[in-house]
């Protein structure tokens, strides 16, 4: 019951919850001294209330009855781990300065913790369908057939997913219409139908592996990259090019699936345009993987993390700190504006010493 009461309470004054949860987690990073020496407990502090913000949100969204069973505990693990990772790191950093030797490194806690995120995203990865995960599997999951994320694809959209479209399902559908159609005057040579689709299901297998590659390469990118920094260190350019290199891929596998699968779908339409008529091309047309805008968002999404590693050593300390010194320093004899321009530059500074 007072579970049950917390929730009610949650839904009723989600606004307000949002602000104060907020205004913690930014007091926290504002706060003079977040890289001196309390950086251990504001941290834990910024910890607890964005562990607070996951968990009413957990609730907030427990209202998707097409999600599978099991949706809303690994979104809310993931999320959690997500959470407690920097906490995690510094914990192993002051471990080791306290006890004035390596007692704990601090990547082989950030490996295990990335491991348990892979591990769940897999899971939601799976669970899902595989669907691309939004946000890093973060935003949660819906049911193929009956989630939100649902995009018209074939005919009137009854196709289904934009990841899982293949010439299985339209063969049903393409069937069903032949029968209609061959009572009356022959479609096409059998033989050549089957040509036809089978060439379209060799690309779809290909489309759906290649989106596969690109998912698990996006999925495994943080583990690696964790695993090269503990052999090289943070001053190697060869977990940051590698790291760069593994993102591109799995950005262009994902692309190329959904050009593949369009691809083979127009050519067979045309191949089949010449013998049967416009209609039943139409809908072999309509076969290959379709985005809906969730999917679009997230290619964007990963696209503009990219400029994340402009703020990844060695390239920060080497490239980027020299030019946002230079800005802090022109700008220092404007009041206004020099506070503007370095604040901002002492918290890229700061959180350098975070992975």
């Amino acid at each position: 019951m007072a579970v049950e009461g917390y929730r009610r309470f949650v839904r009723r004054h989600q606004a307000l919850l949002a602000v104060v949860e907020s205004a913690v987690t930014t007091v926290t990073w504002l706060l003079p001294d977040r890289f001196a020496e309390n950086e251990f407990t504001l941290e834990g502090i910024h910890t607890v209330a964005n562990l607070v913000s996951v968990f009413h949100d957990s609730i907030l969204n427990d209202v998707n009855d097409g999600a599978p069973k099991g949706a809303q505990e690994l979104t809310l693990a993931l999320n959690a781990l997500q959470q407690v990772e920097v906490l995690v790191e510094l914990y192993a950093v002051h471990s080791t300065k306290r006890n004035g030797k390596r007692k704990v490194n601090r990547y082989d806690a950030l490996f295990v913790v990335e491991a348990l995120k892979a591990l769940v995203r897999l899971a939601i990865y799976h669970k899902s369908g595989r669907r691309m995960l939004l946000h890093g599997g973060a935003e949660g999951m819906f049911d193929p057939a009956n989630g939100a994320r649902e995009v018209e694809s074939g005919i009137d959209g009854v196709m289904g997913s934009a990841v899982r479209s293949s010439s299985s399902k339209a063969r049903m559908v393409l069937k069903g219409f032949q029968a209609f159609r061959e009572a009356r005057t022959p479609l096409v040579k059998d033989e050549r139908l089957k040509t036809i689709e089978d060439a379209m299901e060799r690309a779809m297998e290909q489309a759906n592996k290649r989106l596969y590659t690109g998912e698990m390469l996006h999925v495994l990118r943080p583990v690696a990259y964790v695993a090269m920094l503990r052999v090289w260190g943070i001053k190697s350019w060869k977990p940051w090019l590698i790291g760069l290199v593994v993102e591109l891929l799995s950005i262009e596998a994902a692309k190329s699936a959904w050009t593949t699968s369009n691809d083979a779908a127009v050519s067979a339409a045309r191949e089949l345009a010449a013998s049967t008529g416009s209609s039943i091309a139409s809908l072999y047309a309509k076969q290959g993987m379709r985005l809906d805008s969730c999917d679009v968002d997230e290619i964007t999404r990963r696209k503009v993390r990219l400029l994340l590693y402009l703020i990844r050593d060695p390239l920060f300390s080497r490239r980027t700190q020299p030019v946002l010194q230079a800005c802090v320093r022109a700008t220092s004899r404007v009041p206004l504006l020099s506070s503007l321009v370095s604040f901002p530059v002492t918290l890229l500074e700061g959180i350098q010493r975070y992975y």
